[in-house]
């Protein structure tokens, strides 16, 4: 079984010492430099166009969405799929983090570098549990469900790319979809081959606020 399966399996045993060596080989995982893609999407809500990941940064917050799964992937079990996203976003939310910032054609696209090790102690037990690397192969995923227990919910968005991340959120931990990571803010990234001098001046804005620096990943 896959060795990250294995802690997902450990973090909920009925044994306490097995539980406590999953936790804090978690806490290893989660202190390292990981970068979150941010970009300028915009939503129109009652006819006012608002951009959900730049008004969470500003507040030291992202915003956490829906879990995407292409049923197609899942050869013989796209029906149980189906039904198994549809069940977890019902309670759950997730955010994907990633080891290398990998430049984007998409021209909106950004990335905040963070540093957990500044994380109160609530918000740390808020993420560790349900943080994951991601499992490139869903033959590593142990496909089954049992509806009425929750914790089987929490493999599946584990599926993406190598060297990729996810944080799987309780919704009722997030407030209008965001999680605050207070003062984990360390930089934010941006590709200044991709972005114009509007988006620019708004990223300032955003590092800014957040006390943080702004940086090209061509070093300009």
């Amino acid at each position: 079984m896959n060795k990250n399966m294995l802690n997902y399996y450990d973090l909920y045993s009925e044994n306490d010492q097995v539980v406590y060596r999953a936790v804090l080989e978690k806490k290893d995982w989660m202190f390292r430099k990981l970068f979150i893609a941010c970009d300028f999407h915009s939503l129109e809500i009652d006819g006012i166009t608002t951009y959900p990941d730049l008004f969470g940064l500003m507040d030291q917050g992202f915003v956490f969405q829906k879990l995407s799964l292409n049923p197609s992937d899942f050869k013989d079990h796209e029906k149980e799929i189906t039904k198994i996203t549809k069940a977890f976003n019902e309670k759950f939310r997730v955010r994907y983090a990633q080891e290398m910032i990998e430049p984007s054609k998409e021209e909106s696209t950004f990335w905040v570098e963070m540093d957990f090790t500044k994380l109160d102690k609530k918000t740390y037990n808020d993420l560790v549990c349900n943080f994951y690397p991601c499992m490139p192969n869903v033959e590593d995923l142990d496909l089954f469900y049992d509806a009425e227990k929750d914790i089987d919910l929490l493999k599946y968005p584990m599926l993406g790319k190598d060297r990729h991340w996810v944080f799987i959120i309780d919704k009722h931990l997030l407030v209008n979809d965001r999680f605050y990571m207070q003062n984990c803010f360390k930089k934010i990234w941006y590709n200044s081959h991709n972005l114009d001098e509007e988006k620019i001046e708004t990223l300032k804005e955003i590092a800014h606020a957040n006390e943080i620096p702004l940086e090209d990943i061509y070093g300009k």
